[in-house]
């Protein structure tokens, strides 16, 4: 993928591989009245070596998955909303779970290439999981420059995505980030990272519209109203646009 290319800026293909696990729960039925959600919502094909991985993989879903929801809940309240008011908007959701993993390079970089390019999460929000290896995570702040990010042991990162931002009208932004080259100094060998990311995307046929209580008066909604399967769809489709193999 090109994840560079879903801010609109043109780079060479992230230097990553990943294996994504997409929802347990068979939600094909509801929606089969919508074609296009068919991709988000069909079974995993999931790996069986080493011995374990599937269940493991599988366990490690439902925790992220009621965590995320917990974190919903104290999202609502904070934005004096009902502590339940996402609970129907994610009952039937398409959360990603991304294990991602960064070789070690055998040669440098093409100019301008990283292991994720700068973008923001698609959903609502992400939970992460890193270890922390040379070239790594980093978000832009506020001034336009890259701070890097380096979790505790036992400690998750939370990132606010697009979906959030548009329900809050840009009052909660959704998070620029990267994910950096090993430092460039003519060693490549066994500099690896892995990270664990668990994205939320709420029912497919959730309209993601700004929420009354975000804006003041006189203010318009800065983004038309989408649902949360057309907005996936869109930016997957520009994460690989402008993919450049060479």
């Amino acid at each position: 993928r090109n994840l560079a290319s879903t801010v609109g800026a043109t780079a060479p293909p992230d230097l990553r591989e990943t294996m994504f696990l997409g929802p347990i729960d068979d939600y094909r039925h509801h929606f089969a009245h919508i074609p296009a959600a068919a991709g988000l919502y069909a079974p995993n094909i999931l790996p069986d070596q080493p011995v374990g991985i599937d269940q493991t993989l599988i366990e490690l879903y439902r925790h992220f998955e009621r965590t995320a929801a917990q974190l919903m809940e104290l999202l609502a309240l904070s934005l004096a909303l009902p502590e339940s008011h996402f609970a129907d908007k994610i009952d039937r959701h398409f959360n990603i779970l991304g294990c991602h993993h960064y070789p070690a390079l055998s040669r440098a970089p093409l100019p301008g290439q990283l292991r994720a390019g700068a973008h923001t999460d698609f959903g609502a929000v992400t939970l992460l999981a890193v270890n922390d290896a040379p070239g790594g995570l980093e978000i832009q702040m506020r001034d336009q420059t890259w701070h890097q990010i380096h979790p505790r042991p036992g400690q998750l990162v939370i990132n606010l995505g697009d979906m959030m931002a548009r329900w809050t009208n840009d009052r909660w932004r959704s998070t620029l980030h990267r994910v950096m080259t090993p430092p460039n100094d003519g060693n490549y060998v066994n500099v690896r990272r892995q990270s664990i990311a668990y994205f939320l995307h709420p029912n497919y046929d959730t309209e993601i519209s700004c929420f009354s209580s975000c804006l003041l008066p006189g203010e318009t909604a800065l983004y038309p109203t989408i649902t949360a399967g057309e907005h996936i769809a869109l930016k997957i489709a520009r994460s690989h646009e402008h993919l450049d193999t060479r």
